[in-house]
């Protein structure tokens, strides 16, 4: 097993974090409680979805913004 670490310090990579799991077929994803990510969660959350990853997050913040574990 290996870490990848995806740094995103603007909402504008996002998508590029994303893109680059995807391409490094990356199995699964744990997103880490930070302020700047859980202000954006719902974005999170919905690019989880879409790419079919399995998350894991680190607080009943990110299920209220519809992740599915904590």
């Amino acid at each position: 097993m290996s870490l990848q670490s995806l740094a995103v310090q603007d909402p504008r990579d996002f998508d590029k974090a994303f893109k680059t799991a995807i391409e490094e077929r990356a199995h699964s994803l744990i997103v880490l409680n930070d302020l700047f990510l859980i202000f954006h969660a719902k974005r999170i959350v919905d690019l989880v979805a879409r790419s079919r990853l399995p998350a894991v997050y680190g607080s009943s913040d990110w299920v209220r913004a519809g992740g599915l574990v904590s």
